[in-house]
């Protein structure tokens, strides 16, 4: 995956048991307009996002992820590896980070969107 915008794989809301595996993600954060680079984002800008999509829902968000063999190469723009914004932490198998500000953020969200 390459050139992904804001994040190469983006796991929201209530997924379950969602595996990534041999993944390669380069570029995180910058895409081509009019065949020139551009990185117009400020959010997240991560390899894999994973991201709540009710905070005032219970259990809506990811859960039982596992990431396997996967390399992320972010690139000049990529903020983190991997950001987890959810209040459970996934299963990490070989997972490489380099080239982004940080390998991984984990935020977990507030509760009733406060």
């Amino acid at each position: 995956i390459r050139g992904t915008g804001l994040a190469g794989v983006v796991l929201y809301g209530s997924v379950r048991n969602a595996v990534v595996r041999r993944t390669s993600i380069e570029e995180v954060g910058t895409v081509m307009l009019d065949k020139a680079a551009t990185s117009p984002w400020r959010q997240e800008r991560a390899g894999v996002l994973i991201e709540p999509r009710d905070t005032s829902v219970a259990n809506d968000y990811p859960n039982s992820v596992v990431l396997d063999r996967v390399h992320i190469a972010g690139g000049p723009h990529c903020r983190s590896g991997v950001t987890n914004l959810t209040p459970v932490r996934e299963r990490t198998l070989q997972v490489t980070v380099s080239s982004c500000e940080s390998s991984r953020i984990d935020r977990p969200p507030v509760r009733g969107g406060q």
